[in-house]
């Protein structure tokens, strides 16, 4: 069932230490929410590049301290945000929808 336009849209908040360590757990959760949307496996796979970049970006600006993350599913996108220690990175992934078949 499709959601109304007003509804708010669905966040998931990470805290990750700025090691990388635990930087994959932010891809994953990027791609479940991408299929989850059914965005196309390129959008993702790009998507999930774009987020590292980001993400070892914001890490060096922040480190020792952590890097706060909000995915956030919106209707026809779905857009990642890093912060901490004065850096933001946004990156949003446009709903490309996966092909039938």
């Amino acid at each position: 069932m499709p959601e109304p336009a007003d509804a708010p849209p669905d966040v998931v908040r990470l805290t990750l230490p700025p090691d990388g360590d635990l930087a994959p757990v932010l891809e994953v959760a990027m791609a479940v929410l991408g299929r989850r949307q059914r965005l196309a496996d390129t959008v993702i796979e790009a998507g999930r590049a774009a987020i590292s970049a980001a993400f070892a970006e914001v890490a060096q600006a922040v480190d020792p301290h952590p890097v706060e993350v909000e995915l956030a599913v919106e209707p026809g996108r779905l857009q990642v945000r890093l912060r901490g220690g004065g850096a933001d990175r946004t990156v949003t992934l446009p709903a490309v929808p996966h092909p039938p078949g």
